[in-house]
């Protein structure tokens, strides 16, 4: 079996730049580690899930409608990361690699879009806007190794159907709903939620 060359950028590189633990509410940070394509490289996935030195890029998109509600769904065992299997997750998104790199644009946009087109079904699909922050959890398996560049896309009255059997149980919840699953969710999505439901209280 082919082993699966992911886009990285170095850990020492992504702390300089202001990477910290948790969610890091940093667009302007965000836009940065996107446009430090000099210091990034295609790397073995087998070699970097080893390797602390190197986190794997990867875009999170959270998807929200008109009514604020966010579209959650449970990872199925079909899916790729074993790690994550069963576990609720309210993100769609996944590693970059090189054929994104031979599309027009930004190879992390091509991977983005790409990525959105082969999970889920969005039409009309909005703009999916600039990045709104990062996550990096050293506390977590799959986190340490992994850096998240979250963007929330609101896709207004759309529905969203799922394109992958690894995304099951989907749904459009709001954030108190949320909030309940949060014990049952994987790492990164725990994070989005604390967040949502802060950025919520505040406002009410």
């Amino acid at each position: 079996m082919i082993d699966e060359q992911v886009l990285a950028i170095p850990t020492r590189k992504a702390m300089s730049m202001g990477v910290s633990t948790g969610f890091n509410a940093d667009p302007a940070t965000a836009k940065l580690i996107i446009s430090a394509t000099e210091s990034m490289a295609f790397w073995p996935r087998s070699d970097v899930e080893q390797d602390p030195s190197w986190l794997q890029i990867i875009p999170y998109c959270l998807l929200i409608d008109d009514a604020s509600r966010v579209f959650c769904y449970r990872r199925h065992k079909d899916g790729g990361e074993a790690r994550l299997h069963e576990k609720y997750s309210v993100g769609i998104g996944g590693h970059i690699n090189p054929q994104d790199a031979s599309v027009v644009g930004s190879e992390y946009q091509s991977g983005l879009l790409r990525e959105l087109a082969e999970e889920v079904l969005v039409e009309p699909l909005m703009d999916i806007g600039d990045p709104v922050a990062l996550i990096y959890d050293d506390q977590d398996d799959v986190g340490r190794k992994h850096l998240g560049i979250v963007h929330f896309i609101e896709i207004g009255d759309s529905s969203v159907e799922p394109l992958e059997t690894s995304i099951a149980e989907p749904m459009m919840l709001p954030v108190h709903e949320l909030r309940e699953l949060r014990e049952r969710m994987e790492g990164w999505s725990k994070l989005c939620v604390d967040y949502l439901a802060k950025q919520e209280s505040v406002s009410a």
